[in-house]
């Protein structure tokens, strides 16, 4: 996103609040989808769901501190705050600020020709207490 404003010499770092969606961010307006416009109709929509936010706590461009909002990925509402060596669960309503910075999605329909198999060592998901 557009944090920042560069005017002459000088960089001013954007403080407002810029509205973003958790799931559903439907692309398929920007991708290009081929000289058959009736099969391109009939094909699904390309969705992503928001899986991870960094985030800039500053008021200028120099410098600042970072810090990240992680989604579990198995519960809706679990979110987790990184800060520094503190993490903290956190709830969906709290995800979105104006200090977001970096937003990361991932697709939400994947095609065989997409799948790519990653192996995850399981966790203890931190909304609901159980193995994931």
């Amino acid at each position: 996103m557009k944090r920042f404003l560069f005017a002459d010499n000088f960089v001013e770092k954007l403080d407002f609040a810029v509205d973003f969606p958790l799931e559903k961010l439907n692309m398929g307006k920007w991708l290009y989808k081929g000289p058959n416009s009736q099969a391109a109709a009939k094909s699904p929509a390309i969705e992503y769901d928001l899986y991870a936010i960094t985030n800039h706590l500053s008021y200028t461009a120099i410098g600042g501190h970072y810090t990240a909002f992680i989604h579990s990925g198995t519960c809706k509402d679990s979110w987790v705050e990184c800060d520094d060596t503190m993490l903290q669960r956190i709830v969906e309503s709290e995800v979105k600020s104006k200090d977001a910075y970096l937003l990361f999605y991932k697709r939400r329909v994947m095609s065989g020709s997409n799948i790519i198999n990653l192996t995850y060592q399981s966790f203890t998901c931190l909304c609901c207490n159980t193995c994931c």
